[in-house]
């Protein structure tokens, strides 16, 4: 899908990665968890082809983003694993257009003072 925007269009991936300042890895990672659900970092790695430190990298951010939710699971021999797993659509649609919104309010505001 594509937003047409007077001489330029916007694939709808763009306005997501856009509206939240996502790189490339990060929006790739979170495509994978949107795509298969709960995965870990190594889970992501191995489907991306990537290095788990980068992926446990952008991992974070999009967690800090708000994009993504962490789980913990505790390991029968001890420790921990953290599984990763994408923040429900309609939260992350609904601050999409809160985006969407502040950018139109800024564009009749700048046209205002033009």
């Amino acid at each position: 899908m594509e937003l047409n925007f007077a001489c330029k269009k916007f694939p709808i991936d763009q306005v997501l990665r856009c509206s939240f300042g996502l790189s490339n890895p990060e929006f790739r990672i979170l495509k994978v968890l949107l795509s298969k659900g709960e995965k870990s970092v190594e889970d992501v790695a191995e489907i991306l082809g990537k290095d788990r430190t980068t992926v446990q990298r952008s991992m974070k951010t999009l967690v800090a983003k708000g994009l993504v939710k962490r789980r913990q699971y505790n390991l029968d021999n001890g420790g921990y694993q953290y599984h990763y797993l994408p923040q429900d659509k309609a939260i992350v649609k609904e601050r999409i257009q809160q985006h969407f919104e502040s950018f139109a309010k800024n564009v009749r505001d700048e046209i205002e003072s033009w």
